[in-house]
């Protein structure tokens, strides 16, 4: 039986009850320049230092700063959330690809100059990445040059 977002999340050690402290991560973010819009926190707390990967283990999100912070900056996640209307933060990666939380908890991915909306929750953003990528309709925006 092929597994869903809710089981990949599971398989990865996240559970409804996980909460990790959160507080180096917001300051550390902040310290950076990043937004730390107001959902990041709960979303830290249960998501941070997992690593989701697709049910042939072939694909991953990762929720770590360190990866987060080698291909991102302030400065474009910035330039992200004007262009949405709205600020984000980055949460993760998938390969090359950043994914943000916005301040309405909702979840956007980038790579480069192009972005787009990932989903409402985590669920979708790990269904459309990690399950059902033909799905996606992910980067049909793009920054300006």
């Amino acid at each position: 039986m092929a597994l869903n977002a809710l089981d990949l999340l599971e398989r990865a050690g996240w559970r409804h009850d996980r909460e990790i402290d959160a507080d180096p991560v917001v300051q550390r973010l902040r310290a950076s320049g990043y937004t730390a819009v107001p959902p990041l926190r709960d979303f830290l707390t249960q998501f941070f230092g997992l690593v989701i990967t697709s049910e042939d283990g072939s694909k991953s999100i990762t929720f770590d700063l360190d990866s987060v912070e080698h291909l991102t900056d302030a400065e474009f996640c910035n330039e992200y959330g004007d262009a949405i209307g709205r600020p984000v933060t980055p949460v993760g990666v998938h390969s090359d690809m950043i994914i943000m939380i916005d301040a309405a908890g909702e979840f956007w991915a980038a790579l480069d100059l192009d972005y787009g909306y990932m989903g409402k929750n985590i669920e979708q953003a790990v269904q459309w990445i990690l399950i059902d990528p033909a799905t996606m309709h992910m980067f049909d925006r793009r920054l300006p040059d």
